[in-house]
């Protein structure tokens, strides 16, 4: 193999076996964190998406059987959009695996969680081929989310070189919710009768949805992975930062003592 291209192999080699020959951190009785971070659902489509897109529906529904004349509405399709955007506070509690890489954990979330959302509807009504009715249906609002969440995780330090450290974390997630949806929504119809416009607001909580028939659950189960890089200040003190995917995408930091 020509010089040139070996020389990059060689340097992934000894990189790699100076990473593995690093000492492990110092051993330490626990660990504990606090910190906050923020959370999006984006890029990904997870089950609180889902659900929360399901109560969306089932109101909005019910906003438009609630203004059309008896008898005028058929199946109404709808689409609609999401975006997301959320924080938290929390606590994590490390216990070490002897003088290992390995480290056992738990962490405790205060969150809120809000998904500004927007739907909207068209249907066309005939008789025998013959329109009777154009309807267009528009919502805008919000899904409000609050809650505890509990994640069990395990941690594994893949670098520790002086100050530095990179790790990698798993484990399974679960998070309780509460929540309320709120928007505005218009209805315009063009019909052989007239033309009209109904204006309205589409309001309810996460309970009152579920208890009308939405599949919308209490908690979120999901495992939970990501990514994490700490700096040690000194013996005891670090500061942390970590990229975690699990109901959605979280970023975090904060500062940690061992003690």
């Amino acid at each position: 193999m020509p010089p040139g291209k070996s020389f990059p192999l060689l340097l992934g080699a000894a990189l790699t076996a100076a990473f593995l020959a690093a000492p492990p951190p110092a051993a330490a009785s626990v660990e504990i964190r606090i910190g906050g971070g923020g959370w999006t659902l984006a890029p990904f489509h997870p089950l609180i998406e889902s659900r929360s897109k399901e109560a969306v529906q089932a109101e909005f529904n019910a906003f438009l059987e609630a203004a059309l004349p008896q008898g005028m509405l058929s199946p109404v399709r709808a689409d609609i959009d999401l975006a997301s955007s959320g924080g938290s506070l929390f606590a994590e509690l490390w216990l070490p695996l002897g003088r290992g890489r390995f480290a056992l954990g738990v962490r405790g979330d205060v969150f809120r969680f809000r998904i500004p959302f927007t739907a909207a509807a068209s249907e066309t009504i005939q008789l025998i081929g013959f329109p009777l009715a154009e309807l267009n249906g528009t919502a805008a609002g919000t899904v409000r989310l609050e809650g505890l969440g509990l994640s069990l995780l395990g941690r594994w330090t893949v670098v520790s070189a002086g100050s530095f450290e990179v790790g990698l974390r798993a484990g399974i997630s679960v998070l309780p919710f509460r929540g309320r949806l709120s928007a505005d929504g218009i209805l315009q119809a063009r019909t052989i009768l007239g033309n009209f416009t109904y204006a309205g607001g589409l309001e309810g909580t996460m309970a009152e949805i579920r208890e009308g028939g939405a599949d919308v659950p209490s908690l979120v189960l999901a495992p939970a992975a990501g990514l994490e890089t700490a700096f040690r200040l000194d013996r005891r003190w670090r500061i942390f930062a970590a990229l975690t995917v699990s109901h959605g995408t979280f970023y975090s930091a904060g500062l940690s003592g061992s003690f």
